[in-house]
């Protein structure tokens, strides 16, 4: 909702509007939640607080779903902690003896760490939620990030993650959700459409008109506004009477139900997109939004892969030997160069 300002220009700076959130659209792939869900408050703070509601039973379903998924691993992970003389001797039946003499107390109680770790990690794995948006980590995400950081807890303890480049917000993280932007995992520049067309998903974004609605009341008017009222000032443009038809064939009767069906126009095709960018990683065995928050990190993530497979050797310096580290690192310090 675009709100009009007249008391807040400068010399070199004139603000014209603020824009003030009052609905948002979930959609997933998970089982009981395909379906977009439209939440309309116009109070930020009730808003955000109904879309973590919502999105935390999709979590649970979410998780429960992913439990059952990997049951054998959990099963199999708890009986080696419970047991770990049991899996040692699995791993190795011709050194039963030599386990039996040699093993001690301390490498059995490492050997237990190290399973404990595990199942805690695979257990995080399917306990957070990836939330996916497109190219809001510059806009969106500022205009709901405090409201937001307290609906998640990010002020309380536990593992949080917070990455900020200048004025975007590339990941925000809790132990259930996850909040990443598509577009960092895109080539610069494209749009939610470009998106779309690029892994064969027809649906297209709606069209809204953002500089007519300045006020919660014009939710219950009972028609669409004039054709004039869908023209962009920043666009320099305006829609089809084609586009401007869709009020009758969808049979709406307030500008509600046009809020909600542009909403839900935007996540619906958008998961069906998300699942083909994913299906392009899975031959690699990577699941991109888990192991990475951007294309950088997935090249990183290719690389070692393809250099494991490869038999390459990747070594790290060692305590005794630090001082190498912190002196490539100053040596490669560049500076100031003069081109003759």
């Amino acid at each position: 909702m675009l709100i009009p300002i007249h008391h807040s220009n400068f010399e070199k700076l004139t603000w014209t509007q603020r824009h003030d959130p009052i609905s948002v659209s979930i959609c997933s792939n998970v089982e009981g939640f395909t379906d977009p869900h439209c939440i309309v408050e116009p109070e930020v703070e009730t808003l955000v607080r109904l879309m973590g509601e919502y999105m935390s039973r999709i979590g649970d379903k979410r998780y429960q779903l992913a439990q059952d998924k990997f049951a054998d691993a959990f099963s199999q992970l708890d009986k080696d902690i419970q047991n770990p003389m049991r899996s040692l001797l699995e791993d190795d039946f011709e050194d039963v003896y030599k386990l039996d003499a040699f093993l001690d107390d301390e490498e059995l109680q490492d050997h237990v760490e190290k399973e404990k770790n595990i199942f805690k990690k695979l257990d995080a794995y399917c306990r957070q939620t990836v939330v996916l948006r497109f190219n809001s980590a510059k806009y969106d995400m500022n205009l709901v990030k405090s409201h937001l950081a307290k609906q998640l807890g990010m002020h309380g303890s536990g593992k949080k993650i917070t990455l900020k480049r200048n004025n975007s917000y590339a990941c925000l993280a809790n132990e259930s959700f996850k909040f990443l932007d598509v577009a960092s995992y895109l080539a610069p520049g494209v749009c939610y459409a470009k998106f779309l067309k690029a892994f064969d998903v027809s649906e297209n974004k709606g069209f809204f008109p953002y500089e007519w609605f300045d006020g919660v009341g014009k939710l219950n008017h009972p028609t669409l506004p004039s054709h004039d009222a869908f023209y962009s000032s920043l666009k320099e443009s305006n829609i089809s009477a084609e586009d401007y038809a869709f009020w009758r064939v969808k049979n709406m009767s307030s500008f509600q139900d046009f809020l909600d069906w542009c909403n839900n126009l935007d996540v619906g095709p958008f998961v069906q997109a998300v699942e083909n960018l994913q299906k392009c990683y899975f031959d690699s065995d990577i699941d991109i939004f888990k192991s990475s928050i951007s294309v950088p990190g997935l090249a990183r993530r290719m690389l070692f892969d393809t250099g494991r497979q490869a038999g390459a050797s990747f070594a790290l310096f060692d305590e005794v030997n630090s001082d190498l580290y912190h002196t490539i690192k100053q040596n490669s310090t560049g500076g100031p160069s003069i081109t003759f």
